[in-house]
């Protein structure tokens, strides 16, 4: 090894250590702002009210976008799990 290599070798972990400290140095501050003024806001009071959770009404539920699908394999379909004019919740299937 020469004196130079030699030289490199413990001066560029030293340089690399340095910088990484510098890094860590210089953190920002950050500034406070004024508070936003929003004027012409009407204010109400809270009140306590029941409302209902569940509101049952009568309708036909169409998609608002539609898709052809096609499969990329042949098969056979075996059962369908989802049948007319029965009620369903969201996340729940028949069996």
């Amino acid at each position: 090894m020469t004196r130079s290599d030699f030289i490199l070798s413990r001066f560029i972990p030293l340089a690399v250590f340095l910088a990484g400290l510098s890094g860590c140095a210089s953190e920002r501050q950050p500034t406070p702002t004024a508070p936003e003024t929003v004027r012409n806001v009407s204010v109400l009071s809270v009140q306590r009210v029941d409302v209902p959770d569940l509101l049952e009404t009568v309708g036909t539920v169409r998609a608002a976008e539609t898709t052809q699908l096609a499969s990329q394999m042949m098969g056979n379909i075996v059962e369908l799990r989802v049948h007319e004019e029965i009620a369903y919740s969201a996340g729940r299937c028949s069996r």
